[in-house]
C-alpha cells in the first residue's frame, strides 16, 4: 500500500483530510472490508475513525479501484 501510495503507513493512520491521506484509507477501508472480510467496526477500531466514515470510505475504496484496475495482491503469471 505504502508503494503505490507513496505515504508510510503511520502517515496514513494520523488524522487529516488531505486528499492522499482521503485516497488511501478509502483503499484501506475497502480491501480491509471486501477481500479480508473485516467488520466495518473493526476497521474503524483499527484506524481510529467512526464506523460510517469506514463505510463510506469503503464505497470511495471500491470506485477507485473500479476505476484504476486495483487489486489488493498482484497476480504472478503462470
Amino acid at each position: 500500500m505504502a508503494r503505490l501510495i507513496g505515504l508510510q503507513a503511520e502517515q496514513i493512520l494520523k488524522p487529516g483530510k488531505q486528499p492522499v491521506r482521503i485516497y488511501a484509507r478509502s483503499l484501506l477501508c475497502y480491501w480491509f472490508i471486501r477481500e479480508l472480510s473485516m467488520t466495518a467496526m473493526a476497521v474503524s477500531k483499527l484506524l481510529g475513525i467512526s464506523q460510517s466514515a469506514v463505510i463510506r470510505a469503503a464505497y470511495r475504496g471500491e470506485a477507485i479501484v473500479a476505476a484504476n484496475s486495483l487489486e489488493l495482491v498482484e497476480r504472478q503469471n503462470a
